[in-house]
């Protein structure tokens, strides 16, 4: 949890509640902060909240022996606290972590599997535990084209109103751009399990699901230090870098789709890994104007594009090296001359936006290094459609930029594979998709949650836990616990600093009357 903002020394309400908290006995604290739904948060749900199937339990501790042993405490708490929800107990827990530089984090779905992952944690065991780094930066990583698959999200939407809100806000707006509703298409409510993988449903699905899990992300403090897309990806990342707004990031995506899918199919495209200079000189070996080099997504990995035949042929010639090349699942030869037909009306279209130059650091594709006034340019939108991906290059710009951890914001794990061996020798970086393909979705959100936290990075717990309604519980073993009541005292301060003057004067006629029952 971050600290509670500073008062505002005119706000003599406020700071007088302030003084009166910090004054407060141990018990009269923690008494007050298991009452803080009645009288500082007092909420009128119309619908039964959301359930999630799984809850989190955050460790902190100053060294690694004290981290075990706060493992076995919780161990013990969980025994005593048989008949009490999990999540009430993991929130209780999270409310008075103190984020100390030892940490571990487990999660599941009742007492028996957290207190299982918790003796791991207690022996010295557990692949969640780390010493956090002195200092985190993030880069979320939007993943391409091929990353979708049906039903991605689903789990999501169900269990997260964050996530959930996004894509129906997303789905009004692309009402009149889509033949079918997107939710349908995403998670497979059609019938046809193809449509999905149709070049003018995949785009605009991918980057709603991106920016809807981008805006999860946010909701629990993970906000992006840069951000990094590949293809398709690169206009859910300028969004969040604040090219375009979320609705002309939408409508432009739908639109590009549409374009693409129009153009006549029986293009090509394959993934090769083998070195730049066998990929050329195949290229220059079957001499075809329209063959092009699509990606270059690491040393030894590059993407070719074009007529089937040519890359039929080209593939032929690059495994005379033994080099392996794998044909892609596409509609269309992407980022390469047979593009050529759509960008001028393309190119028309994104002149009627209101761009922007992106207001935290955007890696480019075209050029895989920062991103400048020109994306706030049709040009640039038109050349990214056309030129090849320089997803290497800009894996290489974010360690530049000194990012430390990688997140993929996508519906699979397929950028931090290919940035782990864009740079191999760096056992340091953190790389974390949200989701992994045919996984479970809600156990992939929480181990990227879980690594995020042990990796340092600062998550606002309260929000994580705050729609399932969840409650705090007396431990009355660890009542005069000093971190306890730290954390006690600045909940307190950040839940009254957001009520209204009104309610402030009644709270603290409460605490100086001693009324709290």
């Amino acid at each position: 949890m971050r600290p509670a903002p500073p008062a505002d020394p005119n706000d003599s309400g406020f700071s007088a509640l302030q003084r009166r908290i910090a004054q407060l006995a141990p018990t009269t604290k923690q008494q007050l902060l298991r009452q803080f739904d009645a009288l500082l948060l007092t909420r009128a749900h119309s619908t039964p909240p959301p359930t999630r199937t799984l809850q989190l339990l955050c460790l902190a501790a100053a060294s690694d022996d004290d981290l075990n042993a706060q493992a076995k405490r919780r161990r013990q708490t969980l025994s005593k606290l048989a008949d009490q929800r999990v999540l009430d107990i993991c929130y209780t827990n999270n409310a008075s972590c103190n984020f100390g530089p030892h940490r571990a984090a487990v999660w599941g779905k009742d007492h028996a599997e957290l207190d299982a992952k918790l003796q791991e944690i207690e022996q010295g065991q557990g692949s969640t535990r780390r010493q956090v780094l002195t200092e985190t930066k993030t880069a979320l990583l939007f993943s391409g084209q091929g990353a979708q698959r049906n039903g991605m999200g689903r789990a999501l939407y169900e269990q997260h109103p964050v996530f959930r809100r996004a894509l129906e806000r997303h789905a009004k707006i692309l009402a009149d751009e889509l033949a079918h509703p997107l939710l349908d298409l995403m998670f497979g409510q059609l019938g046809d399990e193809e449509l999905i993988n149709q070049t003018a449903y995949t785009q605009p699905a991918l980057v709603s699901f991106e920016l809807a899990i981008s805006e999860l992300w946010s909701s629990w403090g993970i906000r992006p230090d840069a951000v990094l897309g590949h293809s398709v990806g690169e206009i859910a990342a300028a969004c969040v870098a604040g090219v375009l707004c979320e609705e002309q990031a939408l409508r432009l995506i739908a639109a590009r789709g549409r374009m693409m899918q129009a153009l006549p199919a029986g293009g090509a495209m394959a993934a090769v890994i083998a070195d730049e200079s066998t990929v050329i000189a195949a290229l220059q070996a079957v001499n075809d104007s329209r063959l092009a080099v699509a990606g270059y997504n690491g040393p030894r990995s590059l993407v070719i594009s074009g007529p089937r035949s040519a890359v039929d042929a080209a593939s032929a010639e690059i495994k005379k090296s033994r080099a392996r090349v794998v044909a892609l699942r596409v509609s269309h030869a992407f980022h390469s001359p047979l593009m050529e037909p759509m960008l001028e009306a393309f190119g028309e279209y994104v002149a009627t936006l209101n761009l922007s130059p992106p207001k935290l650091t955007l890696i480019s594709n075209l050029t895989g290094t920062a991103a400048g006034d020109e994306v706030a340019r049709a040009e640039y939108w038109v050349e990214h459609v056309r030129k090849p991906v320089r997803f290497a290059q800009g894996i290489s710009a974010l360690l530049e930029h000194g990012i430390s951890d990688l997140l993929e914001v996508g519906p699979t794990q397929t950028l931090v594979g290919m940035g782990k061996k864009c740079v191999s020798d760096r056992s340091d970086l953190g790389w974390i998709p949200s989701l992994r393909k045919g996984k479970d979705e809600s156990d992939e959100l929480f181990a990227a949650i879980g690594e995020l936290f042990v990796r340092g990075h600062a998550l606002d717990l309260e929000v994580f836990d705050q729609p399932y309604s969840p409650q705090l519980l007396a431990w009355s073993t660890e009542v005069a616990d000093a971190d306890w009541q730290r954390a006690a005292e600045q909940r307190l301060l950040k839940l009254a600093r957001s009520l209204p003057p009104a309610k402030i004067e009644p709270l603290l006629e409460a605490l100086e009357q001693d009324s709290l029952r």
